[in-house]
């Protein structure tokens, strides 16, 4: 029996050093700082809330949704819904979520653990969405195309007793969701991609109301920091790897740094105070890199084609940083992006 137990602490032991290993599995590519210029027009950083492309950009680093869109060329990309399929109709819609996401670590759950997100929290985001508040300004943006969300969101306010139910939301197992629309929509799943959309916990929702800031995204945000400055942390068990089975992200830290206004972002950033200057015009990128001081040499990324004055925006950024890209919508998806050491 003595003989027995010890074999099972051994088989144990490995097993959570093989699972450490496998967390802590890095390389040159991995760590580092990234510091970006934010545009201070920030009034919230809840999901069902948010408004300015600051907020966007910002929400997307530590929420996440179904789905998101690539940060290169705005197709869409898996999320939490690994699969999913549609019917013939264009209406129906059956999402297979990821059953190894998980909310971060916070004290709104037992043990300060993150828990595994299963169908009925998307559930309870898509009901979150279809509630009017002072606070939920996307439902037309996300979830107003579901069958009878329109009814409900009429109908909530006003219904006393029973809670009216959404019969084009239905969960079909822990990790499976139907999804009935109203008509068939080509921009429903682009809906479901938008940050407003990401799911959130009831548990977090409770504890912190509006102020939730509880996700399940590549980095955690840091409450530890003044309003200058925002502060997001690599969460080490996020769900998504690499093609060498590396655990994304690579960055250690994103600082965003408030910014005034444009020139206070140019300023930082000949500085070296920052270490990208996003959305710039061609006219102006000349005069900002005739300002730099010092050797360090700067790549340029095309971010988006400003259709009303016909003038093409760029990313100035660190010769350092690999794989760094805007799109029109204003994504930044700092997922996959590493500092060259």
């Amino acid at each position: 029996m003595i003989k027995f137990c010890s074999f099972i602490i051994v088989i144990l032991t490995f097993f959570s050093c093989s699972q450490q290993e496998i967390e802590e599995k890095r390389n040159n590519t991995c760590g580092g700082t990234i510091k970006l210029p934010i545009d201070s027009d920030i009034s919230t950083l809840f999901p069902p809330a948010i408004i300015s492309e600051s907020e966007k950009q910002i929400v997307s680093q530590f929420h996440l949704g179904l789905f998101k869109y690539n940060a290169q060329n705005t197709t869409l990309e898996p999320g939490i819904c690994k699969n999913w399929d549609i019917d013939n109709t264009g209406k129906v819609y059956i999402f297979h979520l990821d059953s190894t996401v998980f909310f971060h670590d916070d004290n709104c759950f037992p043990g300060g653990k993150g828990r595994n997100i299963t169908a009925y929290d998307v559930e309870y985001t898509f009901y979150l969405l279809s509630t009017p508040s002072a606070y939920n300004k996307n439902f037309t943006n996300t979830v107003s195309r579901i069958l009878g969300a329109k009814e409900y969101f009429k109908k909530i306010q006003t219904t006393t007793g029973e809670k009216p139910h959404i019969p084009g939301i239905q969960i079909l197992d822990k990790y499976t969701l139907k999804i009935t629309l109203e008509t068939p929509s080509v921009l429903f799943l682009y809906n479901l991609a938008h940050p407003a959309a990401s799911i959130l916990p009831q548990e977090g929702i409770k504890k912190y109301d509006s102020d939730c800031k509880i996700g399940a995204g590549p980095f955690i945000y840091d409450w530890q920091h003044d309003s200058q400055y925002i502060v997001l942390t690599r969460n080490k068990h996020f769900f998504m790897f690499d093609k060498a089975d590396m655990r994304l992200p690579y960055l250690d830290t994103i600082l965003l740094i408030k910014t005034k206004n444009q020139q206070h972002s140019i300023d930082l950033f000949v500085n070296n105070q920052t270490d990208a200057l996003l959305y710039v015009e061609t006219d102006k990128i000349q005069d900002i890199l005739n300002l730099k001081k010092d050797s360090i040499q700067y790549k340029l990324t095309k971010s988006y084609a400003n259709l009303e004055g016909n003038n093409t925006l760029y990313n100035i950024y660190s010769e350092s940083i690999h794989d760094f890209y805007t799109n029109n919508l204003h994504i930044l998806d700092l997922t996959k992006v590493f500092i060259k050491k």
